[in-house]
């Protein structure tokens, strides 16, 4: 993470402190937004379509991460779809793509082609829902075993268990309910890292506050 700007480093002494750069602090607001479930409790069906046409195969591949990173998912080739909500930011994220004639984002009232079975195969909901079993199972394990864990297994558990879950988390397209199989697991997925994740920060923080400076911007 120091390479690529995320982290500054400060050796004082023998001791090493670290804190977000300006960057890394983007990013930590980027993950955080991305697993926030919107309020779908209103919604009216409408749509956000966003078609997209780049000759070059390297801007093909950015849209489509793009795409992919605000679950968009593919209706037909070269337009995507998904749920219109206002407090998602995507015509800020994809500007750069607009003013470049590359993408159209627009709103549609009603997709005739969209139904639960249809969506379950354009978002793969599926196979998501085998992984977040998986995930569940991990977080279930993890949880009866990480009471009596010191400040350095509970740190490098954070890192790996938490970088695993949230790998998983990033793979849920948080769609409205009434869009969603039966049993839909994500909430509880969702959940369940919170409740392993107060517990594991608790055990960890002795040794985070002699490795993380304090006071981030």
């Amino acid at each position: 993470m120091k390479s690529r700007g995320i982290v500054l480093s400060e050796r004082i002494a023998r001791n090493a402190f670290y804190s977000f750069t300006r960057k890394g602090g983007t990013i930590k607001r980027n993950v955080a937004y991305g697993f926030k479930t919107p309020d779908w409790s209103g919604w009216d069906w409408k749509w956000r379509g966003a078609a997209f046409s780049a000759p070059d195969p390297k801007l093909r591949h950015k849209i489509r991460s793009k795409l992919i990173a605000y679950r968009f998912a593919p209706l037909y080739p070269g337009f995507w779809i998904r749920p219109l909500h206002s407090s998602e930011p995507v015509e800020e994220q994809f500007s750069l793509f607009i003013e470049s004639g590359h993408t159209v984002l627009m709103e549609i009232s009603r997709i005739p082609e969209v139904s639960v079975p249809n969506l379950i195969r354009i978002w793969n909901l599926d196979k998501i829902s085998e992984i977040f079993a998986e995930g569940i199972a991990v977080l279930e394990k993890k949880l009866d075993e990480s009471s009596g864990y010191p400040p350095e297994k509970a740190f490098i558990e954070k890192m790996n268990v938490g970088g695993y879950i949230i790998g998983i988390l990033s793979k849920d397209p948080l769609l409205p309910e009434m869009l969603l199989p039966v049993n839909w697991a994500g909430k509880r997925l969702r959940d369940l890292f919170t409740q392993w994740e107060s517990v594991i920060n608790v055990l960890s923080e002795p040794l985070i506050e002699k490795i993380f400076q304090r006071g981030e911007d």
